[in-house]
């Protein structure tokens, strides 16, 4: 990295940004810092991953219901007075350090993004409740339910061989009476 300039360089025909010293945390890991690529007049950005001190540091804040390399829920509390708070004219940035949280960790885009989200989330009839938990593709049934739900398969699959049966026999006949026909003649 060495008497590398921070001045972008080209390679393919697209402006890329040289890769910044990497930091280390605590942990002995690595967070990765973004690289911006330039095609075509946008400017794409990769994903800015928490290493697993950040996430750490994360989960401690009371603030945080779930955080995983990429993403990070708030609660639905913590939502609700930050709306309240930017609504009354206060930065984001404010509202975040107030809470505990390392804003340059965090990012401008991701505090960008949850403001977006503050709004829409605020326009819902649900509110700030988090709606993944209730329509989650993993149902989590109870035994009577798992056990309904064989039952409905197994009757199903019943029906379905019984017709399967009706269907053989009414074969089974027709070859029986075409067997008859070429005997009498």
């Amino acid at each position: 990295m060495r008497g590398e300039s921070r001045r972008p360089r080209e390679k393919d025909g697209e402006r890329v940004a040289p890769p910044r010293k990497m930091d280390s945390d605590k942990q002995g890991g690595f967070m990765l810092n973004c690289t911006w690529v330039e095609k075509k007049g946008q400017v794409q950005m990769s994903k800015k991953l928490f290493s697993r001190g950040q996430m750490e540091d994360l989960r401690s804040n009371p603030n945080v219901q779930s955080v995983t390399q990429r993403v990070l829920t708030f609660t639905p509390a913590f939502k609700q007075k930050a709306y309240d708070t930017l609504y009354q004219g206060k930065p984001i940035t404010q509202i975040f350090e107030e809470a505990g949280f390392d804003v340059e960790m965090l990012g401008k885009k991701r505090l960008e993004n949850f403001r977006a989200r503050l709004e829409k989330e605020a326009e819902r009839e649900e509110g700030f409740a988090d709606l993944r938990t209730n329509n989650s593709r993993k149902e989590s049934r109870s035994s009577e339910a798992m056990q309904k739900v064989r039952i409905k398969q197994l009757e199903h699959r019943i029906a379905y061989l019984e017709q399967e049966n009706d269907f053989l026999k009414k074969i089974q006949e027709a070859a029986k009476a075409e067997a008859k026909k070429c005997r009498r003649k």
